[in-house]
């Protein structure tokens, strides 16, 4: 069974420094193919850490912040950290028109 750990405030508070648009649904599809992970840059989670590398369960940390805010302590734990802010690619919400939104659509409907 695969689980990833979310600290919401710290995800919530990280994606406000982006300057796009970010889409949790996205996060959510992408983290179920991808990872089994602890998405946070707090300290905190240091223990807990340490515990899932003990026992080979934790395969990477996402964290919503960039290197220079990511805590430390996470950094020492020799885990893989990767960046959502490297991903923006695949986790920016895409903003797509409504059908003849833009009166590009031709043909009618009765």
């Amino acid at each position: 069974m695969k689980c990833a750990y979310i600290d919401g405030a710290n995800l919530h508070n990280g994606i406000k420094s982006f300057d796009w648009d970010f889409d949790y649904g996205r996060l959510r599809v992408w983290l179920s193919e991808k990872y089994s992970v602890l998405v946070s840059s707090d300290g905190d989670y240091t223990p807990l850490i340490k515990f899932l590398n003990s026992k080979n369960k934790l395969e990477v940390i996402l964290s919503p912040y960039d290197t220079k805010k990511c805590s430390v302590l996470l950094k020492r734990t020799g885990a893989k950290i990767s960046y959502i802010s490297e991903q923006r690619i695949i986790l920016e919400s895409k903003k797509e028109k409504a059908p003849n939104a833009d009166g590009t659509a031709s043909g009618s409907f009765s």
